[in-house]
């Protein structure tokens, strides 16, 4: 039987657009399981462990594959693409797990199931200006101005300053390979997200 494992370091490592800096972990395989395990390393101002595996499950043609991250104090626009993260600037801190099985990597996926939860620090999100409320609920005879005016009124308070908030918590799940957050509800300067 073949059994290994591997220490691995790395100055960095490409995840997708994200880079783990200064990252170092252990590879081990059995005749059954391959993985990844004491994953750590900084990214984003902050830092990432996590454990991944990859095993057999019933057929032969199905495989499992495991995971758990941790983050701890991460910039949000580390990882994300530029476009995604544009106007939205906080650090995350928190864990979470997920599972999935298949004979492809579709497959598994569409299967993902798991949980975590997580915390935003310094949250700010351009373009959403809590002062549009105050500014709507001045304007006089509200239900006959002209929507197009309306609008631009409208726009024009959202982009005069962000929402920030100086934290936030949140859960989330995940089942048929769809991330979904739980009342997440945020209590800003100025107004309230939920």
């Amino acid at each position: 039987m073949t059994r290994g494992t591997l220490a691995v370091t790395a100055g960095e490592i490409a995840l997708g657009a994200s880079v783990l800096a200064d990252a170092a972990f252990d590879l081990s395989w059995d005749p059954q399981t391959l993985a990844i395990s004491n994953l750590k390393g900084s990214m984003g101002g902050g830092s990432l462990s996590a454990t991944f595996s990859h095993c057999c499950s019933g057929p032969l043609t199905d495989r499992t594959i495991t995971g758990r991250v941790s983050l701890d104090n991460v910039e949000v626009s580390a990882l994300m693409t530029s476009g995604a993260s544009s106007g939205l600037s906080a650090r995350v801190t928190g864990s979470g797990s997920f599972e999935g099985a298949g004979a492809s990597l579709a497959e598994v996926v569409s299967s993902l199931a798991g949980e975590g939860n997580f915390s935003l620090a310094d949250l700010s999100l351009d373009r959403l200006n809590p002062a549009v409320y105050p500014a709507l609920a001045g304007l006089d005879d509200v239900l006959n101005i002209d929507a197009e005016a309306l609008d631009i009124l409208i726009d024009q308070s959202l982009g005069q300053g962000p929402f920030t908030a100086s934290k936030a918590n949140g859960a989330f799940a995940i089942a048929g390979g769809t991330l979904r957050l739980a009342n997440l509800i945020i209590e800003g300067k100025g107004a309230r997200l939920a």
